[in-house]
């Protein structure tokens, strides 16, 4: 399982990428069946416009299944960031009718 970063637009701090490594953590240990994540970081206006343009994408590469993508775009880089891992995916990238990874039940046996 790995996990690629890419920031465009802006260099990619140690704080984001820890912010995003731990989020997608999060999602590789509790989901099973999911090989790898790409994650892409924007600044759609760049560094010198403010508003609602820090962009998150995250591409779930599963074992025998379409990848996933999950897209978020916020003020803020990290809120974005949380979005994504918390699972809102990008309606025209989604397989219809689908759930979105659902948690692993225990095993109470």
């Amino acid at each position: 399982m790995s996990i690629h970063i890419q920031a465009r637009g802006f260099p990619l701090s140690k704080a984001l990428k820890a912010a995003v490594e731990k989020h997608m953590l999060e999602i590789l240990v509790s989901h099973e069946g999911i090989r790898g994540v790409d994650v892409r970081l924007e600044d759609i206006n760049g560094k010198h416009r403010g508003g609602v343009d820090k962009r998150c994408q995250v591409i779930l590469k599963q074992d025998n299944a379409p990848a996933l993508i999950l897209r978020s775009t916020q003020a803020d880089m990290y809120l974005a960031i949380r979005n994504c891992a918390a699972g809102r995916p990008a309606p025209d990238h989604s397989p219809a009718g689908r759930p979105w990874l659902p948690r692993q039940q225990p095993n109470r046996g």
